[in-house]
C-alpha cells in the first residue's frame, strides 16, 4: 500500500489554484480589456462625431460665406451692367429726340402749330392745305384764334394752300346760324376763277374753319 506524499498534494493543489488563479485573472482581464476597448471606442466615436461636425459647420460657414460674397459680387456686377444699359439707352433716346427737334419743320408745321397754336386740324390733298378745322375744347381757357386780315392769310400761305391760285379777290361775308363766314375767289393766270376759300368764324371773328372748295 502506498503512502501518500502530503507534501506532493499540497504541490499539487497549489499547481491547481494558480491555474485556477490565472485562468481567472485572464477572464476577468478580457472582460476588463473589452470593457475598455468598447469605452474607448464609444470615447473616439464621441470625438469623431464631434470633429466632423465642428469641420462640416465651418466648412458651410465658409462656404457660405464664399457664396454670400459671390452673391453680392454678381449682383453688383448685374446692377452695374443694368445701371450702363439704362444710361445708354436714355442717350440714345435722347439724341433721337434731339435729332428730331433739330430737324428743320415744314412750312405747313410752322402754320399749325405757330399761328395755328395746334389748336387745328389740317386736311391735305395732293400735299396743299384743303381745309382746317378748330379742334373744340373743354377747357375754358382754350379759344379760336382770332385772324385779323382774311385776305393776308391767303397771300402770305399761298403756296400751302390747294388751286395754285395767283390772287384772292373778297366775294363779302354772310351770317349762317350766328357765324361769319368769308369768301373769297381763288384767281389763276389772267384772273381766271380757280376755286373759292371760305373762312368761317364765331361771332367775335376768331377762326372756326377753312375751306377751298372747287367751283
Amino acid at each position: 500500500m502506498e503512502t501518500i506524499d502530503k507534501d506532493n498534494v499540497v504541490i499539487l493543489n497549489l499547481r491547481t489554484n494558480l491555474i485556477n488563479n490565472r485562468v481567472s485573472l485572464a477572464t476577468q482581464s478580457n472582460r476588463f480589456q473589452n470593457i475598455v476597448a468598447s469605452g474607448a471606442l464609444a470615447t473616439m466615436l464621441f470625438l469623431v462625431t464631434v470633429i466632423n461636425f465642428t469641420l462640416t459647420s465651418q466648412n458651410e460657414t465658409k462656404t457660405e460665406g464664399r457664396a454670400i460674397a459671390s452673391t453680392a459680387t454678381l449682383i453688383d456686377g448685374e446692377v452695374s451692367s443694368w445701371n450702363k444699359n439704362v444710361l445708354k439707352r436714355i442717350a440714345q433716346q435722347a439724341e433721337r429726340k434731339i435729332a428730331s427737334i433739330s430737324s428743320k419743320a415744314t412750312d405747313v408745321d410752322q402754320l399749325r402749330f405757330g399761328l395755328l397754336e395746334g389748336k387745328y386740324a389740317v386736311k391735305m390733298e395732293e400735299g396743299k392745305i384743303s381745309e382746317i378745322v378748330y379742334h373744340d375744347s373743354e377747357e375754358s381757357s382754350e379759344r379760336p384764334k382770332y385772324i385779323n386780315s382774311k385776305n393776308d392769310f391767303l397771300t402770305q400761305y399761298q403756296p400751302l394752300i390747294k388751286g395754285d391760285f395767283t390772287a384772292a379777290s373778297s366775294m363779302g361775308e354772310q351770317i349762317d346760324n350766328g357765324q361769319i363766314v368769308e369768301s373769297f375767289q381763288l384767281l389763276g393766270p389772267e384772273s381766271s376763277p380757280i376755286a373759292i376759300a371760305k373762312f368761317t368764324s364765331d361771332q367775335y371773328g376768331r377762326l372756326i374753319s377753312f375751306k377751298v372748295e372747287r367751283q
